[in-house]
C-alpha cells in the first residue's frame, strides 16, 4: 500500500539530476501531497474531522483544534498548499528549483511531525 513517505520519494532530486522545470514542478506537487496525506491521517487519529476529508476541511481542521502543533502544522500545509498550486497552475510564472527543494524540506518536516505526533498517541 502507498503511503505519505512514497509521495516524498517521487519529488526527491539530485542536484547533479539535468532536471527541466516541469520537475521542478512536479516535484513542488508531489510533496505536497505526501504531507496533505500525512495530516489526513493525523486528523483521523486524532477525530478532527466531521466530513469527507479534502485539502480545505484538513487544513481547516487542524487550524480548529486546541493542540498548538495541529495549528502549525495547519499553517505549514496551507502554505506548502499554495506552493503546489502556484506549481501546477501558475504556468506564467517561472518555478525554481530553489521553491522545489524549500517545498520538499517543508514538507518532510511536515511529515516528521505527525509521524511523532502519530506515535505519541500510540504509545
Amino acid at each position: 500500500m502507498i503511503n505519505c513517505n512514497d509521495f516524498i520519494s517521487s519529488a526527491q532530486f539530485r542536484p547533479e539530476d539535468k532536471l527541466t522545470e516541469i520537475d521542478y514542478r512536479n516535484s513542488a506537487s508531489r510533496a505536497y501531497y505526501g504531507a496533505y496525506h500525512a495530516c489526513t491521517q493525523l486528523a483521523c487519529h486524532f477525530e478532527l474531522l466531521n466530513e469527507e476529508p479534502n485539502h480545505a476541511i484538513v487544513i481547516k481542521a487542524l487550524r480548529n483544534s486546541d493542540n498548538k502543533n495541529h495549528k502549525e502544522l495547519s499553517t505549514l500545509l496551507h502554505q506548502c498548499k499554495v506552493k503546489r498550486q502556484n506549481a501546477d497552475y501558475r504556468l506564467q510564472r517561472t518555478f525554481t528549483p530553489q521553491e522545489a527543494k524549500k517545498q520538499l524540506r517543508t514538507t518532510k518536516a511536515i511529515i516528521r511531525q505527525v509521524e511523532s505526533e502519530l506515535a505519541e498517541k500510540i504509545a
